[in-house]
């Protein structure tokens, strides 16, 4: 059986799946399904984007891109575990559910699948925490997908430096021909995730130098509920902050009012960004030498127009959220025409 080709970036904010026949962002979140509650206004629930996932003999779990919406934040079950995600048993349904979703668009119900994914760079250099997520995504994974049953086998598996996906999206050809400007050049990327803030230096295609941050977008949009919060006497949370700035009111809805956080909002970027820079100086020596300054990871969206006036040489890539996914994609692709 030939093999489909199926690339996910699961990260700890949102999880961003391919393949030929479909893409999705969703929160890299998980609800109970009897926690869905009931209405009977069923014809005003049929548009929310959520299915029920169930692995055999265990609960019914609730996923899509509207599970913040159809499940009460507090009930939401996160799979971003930063200390031990791998082990995590959230983490793998979610693996499982992800994987049965990409296959409930392929023609057959049972498929032979070729999956690139990745880490965070420094955490591929571990060898621990690399076996554990190859050990559990190689092999055959079966769940139901709003009870029609799916059969994933993963025969091919991939897992590269996430950073590494959004260059080969910048400069891998249609043809998965390389540019030599990565082949040959010094190029450094900084991935704005949800969980990590990645800086990484690649010289010749090889990653050579690298700074994990441990407080990414979550910490950033949470940071701004807490001042907000404290200004207005009134309970905000991230998600709120979160919705604003993708609305682009930049206000907290809370009830009947709005909150306005534009301001918060530019003062904790460059906050961020002076952290960022710190720490970029300690992976790139000297800059003359650098070939391309990247910006890329959903943060990207957030503060990378700040970020690109604070430090000029650098530039935000075409749909900074999908680009890892996009380059994880290419590289299945590329080793669809090197297997043949």
């Amino acid at each position: 059986m030939e093999l489909i080709n199926f690339a996910i970036d699961f990260g700890n904010g949102y999880v961003k799946a391919k393949s030929g026949k479909k893409m999705f962002i969703y929160p890299s979140k998980l609800g109970h399904a009897s926690d869905l509650g009931t209405s009977s206004l069923k014809e005003l629930d049929s548009k929310d984007d959520v299915s029920i996932f169930q692995r055999k003999d265990e609960g019914k779990y609730v996923m899509g891109s509207d599970i913040e919406d159809v499940i009460e934040p507090a009930e939401l079950l996160s799979t971003s575990e930063l200390n031990n995600r791998y082990e995590n048993i959230l983490f793998k349904r979610l693996i499982d559910f992800v994987l049965v979703d990409l296959a409930s668009f392929e023609d057959q119900e049972s498929i032979d699948v070729r999956l690139v994914t990745g880490m965070p760079s420094h955490e591929n250099a571990m060898a621990r925490k690399k076996k554990a997520f190859h050990d559990y995504l190689l092999g055959r994974h079966i769940a139901t997908k709003d009870g029609k049953e799916y059969v994933i086998n993963i025969k091919e598996l991939k897992i590269i430096e996430q950073p590494l996906g959004t260059l080969l999206n910048e400069f891998m050809n249609d043809e998965y021909k390389v540019h030599k400007a990565f082949k040959r050049g010094n190029i450094v990327v900084i991935d704005l995730g949800s969980g990590t803030t990645i800086i990484d230096h690649y010289k010749n295609m090889k990653r050579i130098n690298g700074e994990v941050m441990n407080d990414g977008m979550n910490h950033f949009l949470s940071n701004i509920a807490k001042k907000l919060t404290q200004q207005i006497e009134t309970s905000v949370d991230a998600a709120h902050i979160n919705e604003g700035i993708r609305n682009k009111t930049f206000k907290a809805d809370l009830a009947e009012m709005g909150y306005p956080f534009k301001e918060l909002l530019e003062k904790q970027a460059e906050k961020k960004i002076q952290n960022i820079i710190s720490k970029y100086t300690s992976v790139v020596d000297q800059e003359s030498l650098i070939n391309r300054f990247i910006l890329t990871g959903g943060g990207a969206n957030v503060i990378g127009v700040t970020f690109a006036k604070v430090k000029d040489n650098f530039y935000r890539v075409e749909n900074p959220q999908i680009a890892t996914v996009n380059g994880y994609f290419k590289l299945a692709n590329s080793l669809e025409q090197y297997s043949k």
